[in-house]
C-alpha cells in the first residue's frame, strides 16, 4: 500500500492551530494583568492621600462662619411705610433703609444703616406696625456660644478663630456653616 504524501498532509491536523489558542490565552492574561496593575496603583494612590490626610491635616464639618451683626430698628413705634432694602444689599452708614409713619402722625422715622455692611435678613413688610427692638437678639442664626452644651458629643472641640480676610465680592455671610482642613505639619 501506497500512501500519498498529499493525503497524509491532509488528515494530520495543521501546526499552525495550537499557537493561535495560546496566542489567545496570552492576549487574555496581559488584559487581567493589566486591569489589575490599574486598580492596584489607584488603591495606592487612595491609601496614600488618606494617610497624608490623616497624619497632616485636622478636619471639621462644624465649622460656623461668624461676625459681628447690628440690628437695624425703628427709632419710635408705627406703621412700617417703606422699605427699601431686601437681603444681600450692601448698605453705607447712615444709609437710609425705610420710613415709619408714627402713631401720632407727626412726621415720618427715616430708619438708617447704623454701620457699613450687608443686610443678612428683613422681618418686616409694609405696612407692619413696628416697635423699636431695644433687647433683640439675631435668633435665625445658631449661637456661636460653645459653652451652651447644644451640640453632637464629640471627641475633642477646640475653638479656633480664622480671619479669612476681606469677603467683599462674595455670597459669604455670617451663620453659614463650612468646611475647614488646617495643616498641623
Amino acid at each position: 500500500m501506497t500512501t500519498d504524501p498529499l493525503s497524509a498532509e491532509l488528515d494530520q491536523p495543521s501546526p499552525t492551530t495550537a499557537p493561535r489558542i495560546r496566542g489567545r490565552i496570552r492576549t487574555r492574561q496581559l488584559i487581567i494583568g493589566l486591569v489589575a496593575l490599574i486598580v492596584l496603583a489607584v488603591l495606592a494612590r487612595f491609601g496614600y492621600t488618606y494617610y497624608i490626610d490623616s497624619t497632616l491635616y485636622v478636619t471639621t464639618d462644624d465649622a460656623l462662619v461668624d461676625s459681628n451683626l447690628v440690628s437695624v430698628a425703628p427709632i419710635g413705634s408705627g406703621t412700617l411705610a417703606i422699605w427699601r432694602i431686601k437681603p444681600g444689599d450692601k448698605v453705607r452708614a447712615g444709609q437710609v433703609l425705610g420710613q415709619v409713619k408714627p402713631v401720632s402722625g407727626s412726621a415720618y422715622l427715616n430708619i438708617t444703616a447704623p454701620i457699613d455692611g450687608t443686610i443678612l435678613r428683613v422681618d418686616g413688610r409694609e405696612g407692619q406696625v413696628v416697635a423699636q427692638a431695644h433687647a433683640s437678639s439675631f435668633a435665625l442664626i445658631p449661637s456661636t456660644d460653645r459653652s451652651n452644651g447644644n451640640f453632637t458629643k464629640v471627641t475633642q472641640r477646640i475653638e479656633i478663630h480664622i480671619d479669612i480676610g476681606s469677603t467683599s465680592g462674595t455670597a459669604l455671610y455670617p451663620g453659614e456653616n463650612a468646611y475647614v482642613r488646617i495643616r498641623t505639619a
